[in-house]
């Protein structure tokens, strides 16, 4: 097998028996994980494996478009063809749709649109890389990028796209960052954008009076609630009906609503408020159909249980040294008891430099004060930072960013909310999971947890020390052993002594680099 290593790069210790145990799972038509560190190759390793077993074509299946050119890399050491498949919001050309409505009007008028017109009378594409080059092309060729796109994916050997785009039919299937698959996914409506679509409503020849009513009394709710709710007090099925209609007629005429958005959030399994903004949480329900290739720096056997994966295949790595605070919890019930202590604690990691410290909104909103800078009050992290940066555990930087820090903490096991957890988990029942309530509360919070730490954690040469704050994280360490090394302190002194020798450790020069 080494043979078919690119002749350019030298294997890695442990990279060529991974990729013969995975040639062998794709072979046998198994789904196997591959649980490796960050860096360590498991792209370049599935490639081989995925050379050498000839299953071709291959969907790779991604979080994030972002990481596909350092697939559609790879792929090109190992000789493969690959292209990067965007979605309908990534690739329309109607300019007067908002992002949210490309879906519907692709579905109520793709036949009379002009570009997929034109599009049906050609009888090639060049065989581009990416969506980007292809919306380049069709755009001054007015042609649909999006069915475009399957022109060129009929001659590619790797197919890189979102979890949720539509699938091609291929030999096998990798997924990476496949923890996410036991993440719910979430949608979000800002309140205020419901005058927009109810000034539009009473204008709508058709519309229902009750329609209007009924958004009317749900936007006055969420101006004034936060928490989780039933949209049926508001919004029936005849509601949606209406709106699906008035959608239907406002793009027709190429008219900006944002009804399409609204009702993909309205749609959703769960429905909850946060700061003004609707959001929409639907159950994990992504097939993995075999052979699959599940790649992960954080999978665990008890995932694998509830993915009924049949082969894993685990790099071992050096757990990093973790604080366990087990005199503090953000537990619904006994947070508030809490709230001085983790000032306490925030006001001490401050005096160390760069700190970024995570938490639910439910639990950083209540230190805005002791933040030097807070999530919403940012577009984008700034360059030369300091002292602590308070980010959302599911917000915009808790995935797909790397930040340096000397220490990262997280403020509270980020659970979701007790009434989320219990729908979430009355929906993974009925789906037929075994473990159904794991995997509504525990399965995110522990998976989100290592995500957090991970953005700190990913440039080997910072080394920051981990804080988790929480005593509920001792109750996981059969979990999190492989990845986190717990030791539990009893209270801040102890914490105050192993900070000391701890960050006095860790470079100034690599926060900088």
């Amino acid at each position: 097998m080494k043979n078919f290593w690119p002749t350019d790069l030298t294997p890695r210790p442990g990279q060529v028996e991974a990729a013969q145990a995975l040639l062998q799972a794709l072979k046998e038509g198994h789904r196997a994980v591959l649980d490796a560190p960050t860096g360590w190759g498991k792209t370049l390793v599935t490639l081989v494996a995925l050379r050498e077993a000839k299953t071709i074509p291959v969907l790779w299946l991604i979080r994030s478009l972002a990481v596909g050119e350092r697939i559609a890399e790879d792929a090109e050491k190992i000789g493969f063809r690959s292209f990067i498949a965007g979605g309908k919001s990534k690739t329309c050309l109607i300019k007067e749709l908002k992002k949210g409505d490309m879906y519907y009007y692709c579905r109520f008028f793709r036949y009379s649109c002009e570009y997929l017109k034109n599009l049906i009378k050609r009888s090639s594409i060049p065989l581009v890389k990416s969506y980007r080059e292809l919306v380049r092309y069709c755009k001054e060729r007015k042609i649909c990028p999006y069915y475009a796109q399957d022109f060129v994916i009929k001659e590619t050997d790797i197919i890189v796209q979102n979890y949720f785009r539509r699938r091609f039919w291929t030999e096998a299937l990798v997924i990476d960052e496949a923890h996410n698959l036991l993440l719910p996914r979430e949608s979000r409506f800002p309140i205020d954008q419901l005058n927009d679509i109810i000034v539009a409503l009473e204008k709508f020849p058709y519309s229902n009076k009750k329609t209007v009513s009924s958004l009317i009394s749900l936007k006055h709710f969420i101006e004034k609630y936060e928490g989780s709710f039933d949209s049926r007090v508001f919004i029936d099925e005849n509601v949606l009906i209406d709106l699906e209609s008035a959608l239907a007629f406002f793009l027709e005429r190429k008219i900006k609503t944002g009804i399409g958005q609204l009702l993909r959030v309205l749609k959703s399994n769960i429905l909850y408020v946060e700061r003004k903004t609707l959001i929409g949480i639907k159950a994990s329900t992504i097939s993995v159909p075999r052979p699959a290739v599940l790649l992960s720096g954080t999978f665990t056997p008890e995932l694998s249980k509830v993915l009924d994966v049949d082969i894993y295949i685990k790099i071992e790595r050096k757990p990093i040294q973790t604080f366990v605070l087990t005199w503090l919890t953000s537990k619904y019930n006994e947070f508030d008891d809490h709230i001085r202590e983790y000032k306490k604690l925030l006001n001490i990691l401050k005096k160390h430099g760069r700190v970024v410290a995570f938490g639910t909104h439910r639990v950083i909103s209540q230190f805005r004060r002791e933040a030097s800078i807070y999530e919403e009050d940012i577009a984008r992290i700034p360059a030369n930072w300091n002292g602590i940066l308070l980010l959302k555990t599911r917000g915009r930087f808790s995935e797909g960013v790397d930040i340096k820090a000397k220490i990262v903490t997280i403020l509270g096991a980020p659970y979701m909310t007790p009434e989320i957890i219990n729908r979430l988990s009355d929906i993974y029942k009925r789906l037929g999971f075994k473990d159904y309530k794991m995997l509504a509360s525990d399965v995110p919070m522990l998976i989100t947890t290592l995500q957090c730490i991970g953005r700190i954690t990913r440039d080997i040469q910072t080394k920051p020390v981990v804080i988790l704050a929480d005593y509920r994280y001792q109750y996981f360490e059969r979990f999190l052993s492989p990845y986190l090394n717990l030791i539990y302190l009893k209270d801040l002194d102890e914490l105050r002594k192993r900070l000391d020798l701890g960050v006095k450790a860790i470079s100034s020069d690599a926060m900088n680099k």
